[in-house]
């Protein structure tokens, strides 16, 4: 027997040793593998860092209002329109050890949420965060910096949720704002942080998220990059048209008033309408149905919203109306409003 096992162990000699070869390169893998995890850990504190030396507090009236970030090593810093937004204000910036810098309104472009500010006295320069030229793709990890619920320093992560913008309406705000979604908790306090991809590179600015019943739904609204290169560049505020109210899509109304028009009419509801408003001027209600807009039908909110966002205030647009238990539609001449 101790013959036949040893003589089975000395056959069986180069399949051990491929065994063992093997075993060796699992463990060089497994130790491959840890090391790129603390890599990867580090590279985690690395970016936490860079974002950090590079994002600031806004203070309105000397309230912590949101959150923002140096664009610029001369002083400028990118923030939520919204958070900036009322007039006769003093606003200051809360960074590092520098204490409360007084800072003013440069320029705004409420049709993106996004507002850059201006230190007015400083030591710059201040380490500044690179824009990326455009949107990640879809299930691309991504990291927003801010100051949620008054916690700060706070760094969360999401994942780009769509592979294009699309647009928003502020009911409490009434602004139309082109924007992306992003899959992440974005509490009060982020608005006007920077989401920035693995390079450390920002890929859009926290402006809001989507709510049900009052709760969030772990649903981010983030300006795009192209906007804050052109606010950066320019210096110069963009005129925001306005339609002068929200819009909702037929087909998430009640089943009776989907009954109320022709078998498979699509179009949008103005809802809620702005007192004052473009359309409340133009005689329409919140149960007018817009199928039309210069010509083309209308599916979607964002098919009304892309026009409305390339026009200028005081342009005159044309829309075709379809009012309940009617089956003509009339054509209506609306005039674009600016938002303020």
């Amino acid at each position: 027997m101790i013959a036949i096992d040893f003589f089975r162990i000395i056959v069986d000699f180069p399949t051990m040793v491929k065994k063992a070869a093997r075993i060796i390169f699992l463990i060089n893998v497994l130790l491959l593998f840890n090391g790129c995890i603390s890599l990867n850990d580090s590279h985690r504190r690395d970016l936490y860092r860079h974002i950090k030396a590079a994002s600031v507090e806004v203070l309105v009236d000397g309230h912590l209002e949101g959150s923002g970030w140096f664009a610029d090593p001369a002083g400028y810093v990118i923030t939520a329109a919204h958070a900036v937004s009322r007039s006769n204000i003093s606003i200051e910036i809360v960074f590092g050890n520098k204490g409360r810098l007084p800072a003013e309104i440069i320029a705004s472009d409420r049709g993106h949420d996004i507002a850059l500010l201006k230190i007015k006295e400083g030591t710059g320069p201040y380490q500044s965060l690179k824009i990326a030229d455009s949107i990640p793709d879809p299930e691309a990890p991504v990291y927003l910096y801010g100051s949620p619920m008054f916690h700060h320093g706070i760094m969360l992560g999401g994942i780009v949720a769509r592979d294009s913008t699309t647009f928003t309406y502020y009911t409490d705000r009434r602004m139309l704002v082109r924007c992306y979604h992003v899959t992440a908790p974005s509490p009060p306090g982020t608005s006007g942080g920077p989401w920035v991809d693995r390079r450390g590179q920002v890929v859009g600015n926290q402006s809001g998220f989507i709510t049900h019943q009052g709760t969030g739904a772990g649903i981010a609204l983030v300006a795009p990059p192209d906007a804050i290169h052109r606010l950066v560049a320019t210096k110069k505020s963009v005129p925001t048209p306005t339609l002068g109210c929200g819009l909702e899509e037929l087909w998430t109304q009640s089943p009776g008033f989907i009954k109320r028009f022709p078998k498979g009419t699509e179009g949008v509801v103005t809802i809620p309408i702005d007192k004052g408003g473009s359309v409340e001027a133009a005689g329409l209600n919140k149960e007018s149905l817009i199928i039309s807009i210069e010509g083309q039908a209308i599916r979607y909110k964002d098919d009304l919203y892309r026009v409305i966002h390339a026009r200028k205030p005081g342009d005159i647009i044309n829309i075709k109306v379809l009012d309940p238990d009617k089956t003509t539609p009339r054509d209506v001449q609306i005039k674009l409003g600016k938002l303020d």
